[in-house]
């Protein structure tokens, strides 16, 4: 159960990281059939188009991060993508600069 509860702490302070004070954020649970489906959703600086691709490689940020978390190390959507590849499912990541990201996690039900 602890990679488990990482990846969803990894998901949450990502999103704290990245959003102003008083900043709401939506936690989503469903079930989809046999799929567990989490979604994070927030209202901060979001993530440039330019930089989806590789935001969860290892080290990576996106180009305005430093703007937002300067002592950050690239690591958080690293090990949420290995946890989750790991348990059989999948991760994807929507996002608009200036207006949020929502991350989504799908993983078989066992």
């Amino acid at each position: 159960m602890g990679a488990r509860v990482q990846f969803v702490e990894e998901l949450l302070t990502n999103a704290m990281d990245f959003s102003p004070d008083r900043a709401e954020i939506i936690v989503r649970l469903r079930k989809d059939g046999t799929t567990a489906c989490l979604e994070v959703q927030d209202f901060g600086c979001g993530i440039p188009t330019r930089d989806l691709s590789r935001v969860c490689d290892e080290f990576a940020r996106g180009s305005n991060a430093t703007r937002f978390k300067a002592d950050g190390n690239g690591l958080g959507l690293y090990i949420v993508k290995g946890v989750v590849t790991r348990a059989g499912g999948k991760v994807s990541i929507a996002s608009h600069e200036a207006k949020g990201t929502t991350v989504t996690v799908r993983l078989p039900i066992v």
